[in-house]
């Protein structure tokens, strides 16, 4: 009888667990079924080359792609398990959704078991994406969405080569993959904001280094990396700058009187747009596109740009002052978890 009494009460308890969890239990399992699919669709490398559909661009880049991991294992990466593997171009597509409250540039925040609070939620499955979108729309939230043509599983999983990887040139295949394999190494629960930005310092700051090394220190392929890198860490403080001018705005008492927010919003929105063409920030085709995203994105566009773009400034000088531009230090330092206080 106390047997089946307790039981009940484990079922009991089991089944409210359940009901409270059924929509992270239901999304779990639709990105371990997108995660399966992808690795399903997985080829070697010489079998993807052995396709007739394989192209020139392809094949130059994955030459590349074996330079690069070799670097890599030099400076104290362990990659000899990762980018073996070719994904199918048909594959499972991954839609990241971030949001930011609707009056201050603050991120939202999904809570996932091990993770802790990150600030956006992946989806392979596009009906759940379609109702997280509605249920952030409810709560009058900015959203952003995105496809990810590159991810790490923080070294769960051995990462495969996605097809879109090989549309990069050298320089941005190599940044892109050394930032990947960055979180194999270094992932904080809790420092989303260190994670994202340590991964893109790490991923510029080996590129640079990769390609002077390579090409040599007055090499056209290191200059022009090197003038891409400015002129985008100019938008980056850019955008930053608009950021807290945008949150102090909407703490004004002015904003905070109004009964029209949303059009003084708009307003400071089309101040900012019409700055982005003044200052000539990049090429009219870009700046045209990115006024394009912002607009329908508002905040979270730039609820990303602070979580991603944050702190890579002063991790960089932590790379050079705390240890001398070695990387493989800065990689036993990852490894220890010791780096980022």
């Amino acid at each position: 009888m106390k047997f089946k009494l307790a039981l009940i009460c484990f079922l009991l308890l089991f089944g409210l667990i359940v009901c409270i969890n059924f929509s992270l239990i239901n999304y779990g399992f639709s990105q371990l079924f997108g995660q399966l699919k992808i690795i399903s669709s997985t080829v070697s490398k010489n079998e993807f080359l052995n396709k007739k559909s394989c192209s020139q661009k392809e094949r130059i880049a994955l030459k590349n792609l074996d330079h690069i991991l070799k670097f890599a294992k030099k400076n104290g990466f362990d990659s000899d398990k990762n980018y073996l593997k070719m994904v199918d171009s048909t594959h499972p597509k991954l839609i990241v959704a971030s949001a930011s409250e609707q009056f201050y540039i603050k991120p939202h925040l999904w809570s996932f078991p091990f993770l802790g609070d990150v600030p956006y939620k992946g989806f392979f499955n596009r009906k759940l994406l379609y109702n997280e979108i509605d249920f952030l729309k409810k709560g009058n939230y900015d959203i952003d969405t995105g496809q990810v043509n590159a991810y790490s599983t923080l070294g769960i999983l051995n990462d495969p080569v996605m097809p879109e990887m090989l549309q990069l040139n050298e320089a941005d295949l190599a940044e892109t993959i050394f930032h990947e394999l960055v979180h194999k190494y270094y992932f904080e629960p809790k420092k989303q904001h260190i994670n994202e930005s340590l991964a893109q310092a790490f991923g510029e700051k080996l590129a640079e280094k990769y390609l002077q090394k390579k090409y040599g220190h007055a090499s056209s392929e290191l200059k022009n990396y090197q003038v891409k890198i400015k002129k985008r860490d100019s938008l980056q403080i850019f955008f930053r700058m608009f950021a807290l001018e945008l949150n102090r705005f909407y703490c004004s008492q002015k904003f905070a009187n109004s009964k029209n927010k949303k059009k003084l919003k708009q307003n400071k929105y089309r101040q900012l747009y019409a700055e982005m063409y003044k200052r000539k920030l990049t090429s009219k085709e870009k700046l045209d596109f990115l006024v394009y995203k912002i607009e329908l994105s508002k905040n979270a566009f730039f609820s990303d740009y602070i979580v991603y773009f944050s702190n890579k400034d002063s991790l960089k000088e932590v790379l050079d002052n705390k240890f001398g531009g070695s990387f493989k230090l800065m990689i036993n330092e990852l490894k220890s978890k010791e780096i980022v206080k």
